[in-house]
């Protein structure tokens, strides 16, 4: 596929274009959700794990 770019035309080139700053103000907002999510995963991950060894008698 060498020589074949896709160039993008938008009715309104300006709709698909946000400030930086707001961008990086949504990923900020965004961020503690995140890491709870991460957390809770791991938590029930481990939970797994130690009910898996705990069911294990060698």
């Amino acid at each position: 596929m060498f020589g074949k770019y896709v160039i993008p035309k938008f009715k309104n080139p300006r709709a698909v274009v946000r400030d930086s700053d707001d961008i990086l103000a949504d990923i900020r907002a965004a961020r503690p959700a995140h890491y709870a999510e991460v957390e809770a995963f791991n938590n029930s991950k481990q939970q797994v794990t130690e009910t898996a060894t705990a069911g294990e008698s060698r």
